[in-house]
């Protein structure tokens, strides 16, 4: 009697066991092509996982760093073009500035 004579399926553990004994060769090519396919598949799913996950990568790197200097040539335009312009008028506030200034003594003298 074995350990597992009280289990269901009793006579096919029996027969495995003794298929194994008698076709040891024929039990080991099959268990080397499991084994080998089971790499073989984890290897697949890791390489794919692998690839996929640094290809996202470099592809989320490059998207950020357009887009980055998408935003930076805009701000740096409009940032330009601002500066541009509040210089421009600060150069017409001081040269009007200078020449109220400069005539200051006439309009003074009108009075």
């Amino acid at each position: 009697m074995t350990p597992w004579a009280h289990l269901p399926n009793a006579k096919h553990i029996d027969w495995v066991l003794s298929s194994v004994k008698a076709n040891p060769k024929k039990w080991d090519a099959a268990w080397d092509a499991t084994r080998d396919a089971a790499r073989d598949a984890a290897w697949d799913a890791a390489w794919g996982a692998a690839r996929d996950a640094a290809w996202y990568a470099i592809w989320e790197a490059a998207r950020t760093a357009a887009l980055n200097a998408a935003r930076g040539a805009a701000y740096n335009a409009a940032r330009g073009a601002t500066f541009n312009e509040t210089r421009n008028a600060a150069t017409d506030a001081i040269l009007a500035l200078i020449a109220y200034d400069d005539c200051a003594y006439m309009i003074e003298s009108e009075i």
